[in-house]
């Protein structure tokens, strides 16, 4: 798989990195070591980098699949044939739901923490609360 390149500091640096995580917990077929996240200039005009120039899409990847063999964790050769296939098919599409719902639960504990913090914002201050309980 290759995915765009972000510098390490950028908030997308680890972002990026998620998705193919979960395809390689899910298929032993996909191997994240295997992965790039650059932008190479030889690349330029590949959709994955046109696409990300022309939309603000931070998660822009290819995937490659072999047609002939992938190596299993025990580095034996494995001829991939359709039934194998669809498998990795089946699995990368379970994966990308795994991925969706992750984003769904981040950007909802996101919304509760501004939710909280704007409700604290409201709420009148008393001595009490700023001083607490005890007796000076």
């Amino acid at each position: 798989m290759y995915g765009p390149h972000f510098p390490l500091h950028s908030e997308h640096y680890m972002k990026i990195r998620v998705l193919p995580k979960i395809i390689q917990q899910r298929s032993e077929m996909f191997r994240y070591f295997s992965c790039r996240f650059s932008n190479e200039s030889s690349k330029r005009n590949c959709s994955r980098l046109a696409i990300s120039r022309a939309l603000p899409l931070p998660n822009c990847y290819t995937i490659e699949i072999s047609m002939m063999a992938f190596l299993n964790k025990e580095r034996q050769t494995v001829d991939l044939d359709c039934d194998a296939l669809l498998s990795f098919g089946n699995r990368l599409s379970r994966g990308l739901l795994d991925w969706f719902q992750l984003i769904d639960k981040h950007k909802m504990e996101r919304i509760k923490r501004v939710v909280h913090l704007e409700s604290k914002k409201k709420a009148p201050k008393t001595i009490v609360d700023i001083l607490g309980t005890e007796d000076y």
